[in-house]
């Protein structure tokens, strides 16, 4: 199955959620007003409620600018200010998406090694389809990721649940069908099937 259909449909998913929130955080992390945030920060706001769902919001934000031909940085930044916040940086949507997915699929080195040293599991699953960090930083094309996230864990071998006929795909399987040689060399090197 194209990871890009999949993609696009976990998507749709998390904007259905965001359109229900109504929080200050939560709007300046999409929105990429770093400054704005970083006062509600030290402000009042209730950084553990909102901030949790605002760091997942602003990663979501900045694929969808991203695949809108957007400037993202301002909800890169957003990602990296809200993680060093303590919150927690395995929250996701329904679907099972974590920021640490998408800034793979980004390609955002600085806030893949940020959220791994906060702690976000490298093996987590988005639920709609199987896929882990490994397999979008694969799909993203991301030598630098892909050794990061291997470095801090990955399981080089599990495989997204494909059409949920036992066909599930692995990074190595992604890598080359996008003829990611690089990628390739370096999930081989880690042992990968």
């Amino acid at each position: 199955m194209n990871k890009l259909i999949i993609l696009a449909a976990l998507l749709i998913s998390a904007q259905t959620t965001l359109a229900d929130i109504n929080s200050e955080i939560v709007n300046a992390a999409t929105g990429g007003q770093t400054e704005t945030l970083t006062t509600l920060i030290s402000g009042s706001a209730d950084v553990q409620s909102d901030a949790r769902l605002a760091l997942i919001s602003a990663a979501f934000s900045a694929l969808e600018r991203q695949g809108e031909g957007e400037s993202y940085d301002g909800q890169v930044k957003a990602v990296q200010i809200l993680t060093s916040t303590g919150v927690d940086v395995d929250e996701h949507f329904d679907n099972g998406m974590t920021a640490l997915m998408l800034m793979a699929i980004l390609g955002q080195t600085d806030p893949v090694r940020g959220l791994l040293d906060a702690g976000a599991d490298v093996n987590a699953v988005a639920s709609a389809d199987g896929s882990t960090a490994l397999i979008f930083a694969v799909y993203g094309g991301s030598t630098e990721i892909v050794s990061t996230l291997i470095e801090a864990g990955a399981d080089v071998d599990m495989a997204d649940v494909g059409t949920g006929n036992g066909d599930g795909r692995t990074a190595l399987s992604y890598a080359e069908e996008k003829d990611h040689a690089e990628i390739i060399d370096v999930l081989r090197q880690a042992g990968a099937k």
